[in-house]
């Protein structure tokens, strides 16, 4: 009996571990997965030469690999069968709520965009099929009528995702300006922080929808190559990192060399690795001169009983998050990787210190600011978690 008892709690014991490795395994998606995924090919205010052909298959097909490879949950824009690659605003806008109200926090997210749009200053524009006509001098009216981009990002930053990827295989030339017209050739410079922006072409270029031989002809360019791409992030540590992402453009620039066209696809979030560590520069030194008057007393309150060794951890913290700037900036990713986590550590030695260091109460109160001061803190890491997940570590 007491054999068999012993048989049973070590086999509970190994379950227990298993189950663990694979809650450890699966961390990256620590709660769902979900992707909205849209092609359309149908413009109802362009031109024949201006109609597509593959972006609904190009949506189709991700979004199989999504969900099969990855286990996302997807979402698109529903279309009749005869309606296949249509999608007007208003079908737009009602799937893509839809699909905002599932997003919840901590999920991993990708939104997929196939079709026409346009790089216009600083912001992207995708144009739905029912998109009117404008003169090609009528840019703010484009803009009125198109889905921007960082509207997009907006809704999606509120639901507080662990890790937001937009991938839009779409040119980035307004469709109603001539060709023969110079394009705008500014590049995409607002990215919300904690997301990556896959652009299939540069700003002023034209993704190409069709591949000549040999290459087959049921995909994009940028989609054909996406598609071998996809399932390499089932076997990766983090949903996505920098390797992977100089792989999707090498295997697009391998094929373009080949056929002679000029299409070079663009990756945005360096800019807000750099923007988080500076603003958790900011928001450290700030709670640094909270902490050194948060207790009652005075006219103005006073530190806490400990505070000479507080001020050591807040200092070095800051100047941790300082050194992985530097160390992003001369291109030294698993220095700065080390650094945030250095300077995370530190914030919570920080923190947590505080708990009843003011005096009063038979065992010590807490700052008067103790909660808000939480609640900073875990702002700052779920944001540099986020950097740390685009930077591989």
């Amino acid at each position: 009996m007491r054999r068999a008892a012993r048989l049973f709690w070590v086999l509970l014991l190994i379950v227990s571990c298993l189950a663990l490795l694979s809650d450890l395994r699966a961390e990256p998606y620590a709660r769902q997965r979900i992707a909205f995924v849209v092609g359309i090919n149908t413009y109802d205010n362009l031109g024949i030469d201006h109609q597509l052909v593959h972006p609904f298959r190009d949506a189709k097909d991700v979004a199989k690999e999504l969900s099969e490879q990855l286990g996302f949950e997807i979402v698109s824009v529903p279309q009749e069968p005869k309606q296949e690659g249509r999608a007007s605003a208003a079908d737009f806008k009602k799937a893509w709520n839809q699909f905002k109200d599932k997003v919840q926090k901590d999920d991993t997210v990708i939104v997929f965009l196939s079709g026409h749009g346009a790089q216009i200053e600083t912001d992207f524009y995708f144009a739905t099929s029912d998109v009117p006509y404008s003169q090609f001098s009528r840019t703010e009216k484009f803009k009125r009528e198109t889905i921007k981009l960082s509207e997009l990002m907006q809704d999606l930053a509120e639901r507080r995702p662990r890790l937001v990827m937009f991938i839009i295989d779409a040119c980035r030339t307004n469709p109603f300006i001539p060709v023969e017209y110079p394009h705008p050739t500014r590049g995409a410079s607002v990215v919300v922080d904690g997301m990556i922006v896959i652009f299939s072409a540069t700003a002023g270029e034209a993704a190409l929808d069709r591949l000549p031989p040999p290459y087959g002809d049921r995909n994009s360019l940028f989609t054909t190559v996406l598609l071998t791409k996809i399932k390499e992030l089932k076997s990766a540590s983090m949903p996505v990192f920098r390797e992977w992402c100089e792989s999707l453009k090498k295997g697009v620039k391998d094929i373009t060399d080949k056929i002679h066209y000029e299409q070079h696809p663009r990756v945005y979030f360096e800019d807000s690795s750099d923007t988080v560590l500076s603003d958790a520069i900011s928001q450290t030194q700030n709670m640094i001169v909270a902490v050194s008057h948060g207790c009652s007393g005075g006219p103005n309150g006073v530190p806490p009983v400990n505070w000479g060794a507080l001020q050591v951890h807040g200092n070095t913290a800051v100047n941790a998050f300082s050194a992985a700037r530097t160390a992003l900036a001369t291109g030294q990713t698993p220095v700065a990787v080390q650094q945030i986590n250095s300077g995370l550590s530190e914030l919570d030695a920080l923190v947590n210190g505080l708990h009843m260091t003011c005096s009063g109460g038979a065992h010590g109160e807490d700052p008067v600011n103790y909660g808000g001061l939480k609640e900073i803190k875990a702002t700052v890491k779920a944001k540099l978690d986020v950097v740390k997940l685009i930077l591989g570590g």
